[in-house]
């Protein structure tokens, strides 16, 4: 199940409103519930969007929403929209590209950094109504654990809105509320919760931000009606040639509308994966 709104669960806003320097209160609360790691620890971090390194020209690139460096751990924080076969696996392909950059980069093995994956899933995926799924290596039988390198959770984000109906309002469940509900004034209360819901009110309501999310939406119609054209004629350059004008199409597109947002140069960098040579150009030729 996807939802198709300006609420948290909408993969660009996610993005935009993880990287906010203006919601690090926010995301240092969640995740230390989540994880337990000490909010001092996570304080400290910092938020990333990059292609994890490929070891030659073979290799394929591999994408991450966001990376949360500290100390100890790496942490990447997914938000996973619509369920669909391999999911799982191109997930662990993440955590297990990080881990073994970082043993290849550590000077010993026992000072290698633990590797951390928040999913956030806009769909049921597991059996139990729970909110957060733990996993780990674990000997079958004893449940003792093997090591602590790889740990991912998955926050059902489904059942909080069940749960959150159903009157369980624990603070955990009213953070997470703020990513599928258009309803935010109910969650006000607290410093934390209210700065977060100001910068999630800025990213839905700036009108060229909403202007972004609705060009979006019509580029990717754009996209497939190229596509089907071109299969239907039966054009194999056509349909390369209409995959690369879409995808160049619509980053230019949800650039020009950052810049015109007045975004930071470094999160419309870290959103839209462009350089800084191509984000210049661009600034360029709207005259930014």
């Amino acid at each position: 199940m996807e939802i198709r709104n300006k609420t948290l669960s909408n993969d660009v806003i996610f993005k935009a409103f993880i990287l906010s320097s203006k919601t690090k209160k926010y995301k240092t609360r969640l995740i230390h519930l989540i994880t337990g790691i000490s909010e001092e620890e996570l304080l400290k971090g910092e938020y990333t969007s990059q292609e994890l390194k490929v070891n030659n020209k073979s290799d394929k690139v591999y994408k991450t929403d966001i990376i949360l460096s500290l100390k100890e751990y790496v942490i990447s924080i997914e938000m996973n929209g619509q369920a669909y076969n391999g999911l799982i696996e191109k997930n662990f392909g993440y955590v297990t590209r990080i881990a073994g950059e970082q043993l290849r980069s550590s000077e010993s093995y026992i000072n290698t950094k633990k590797i951390i994956a928040i999913n956030f899933d806009m769909f049921h995926m597991y059996k139990k109504e729970k909110i957060v799924y733990e996993f780990m290596m674990r000997e079958k039988e004893t449940g003792e654990e093997e090591h602590e390198l790889i740990k991912s959770y998955h926050i059902d984000l489904l059942n909080v809105k069940k749960k959150w109906y159903n009157k369980v309002n624990d603070e955990l469940t009213k953070m997470l509320m703020l990513f599928i509900t258009e309803d935010i004034d109910n969650l006000r209360g607290g410093e934390i919760m209210n700065e977060a819901i100001e910068e999630l009110e800025f990213l839905r309501k700036h009108k060229d931000i909403i202007g972004l999310y609705d060009k979006e939406e019509e580029e990717r119609r754009v996209f497939n009606t190229r596509i089907q054209d071109a299969e239907q004629r039966g054009e194999a350059k056509g349909i390369a040639l209409g995959k690369t004008e879409g995808r160049e199409e619509s980053i230019l597109i949800t650039v020009k509308n950052m810049l015109k947002a007045k975004l930071d140069d470094n999160l419309i960098i870290s959103i839209t994966n462009i350089d800084k040579n191509e984000l210049n150009k661009i600034k360029k030729s709207i005259k930014v």
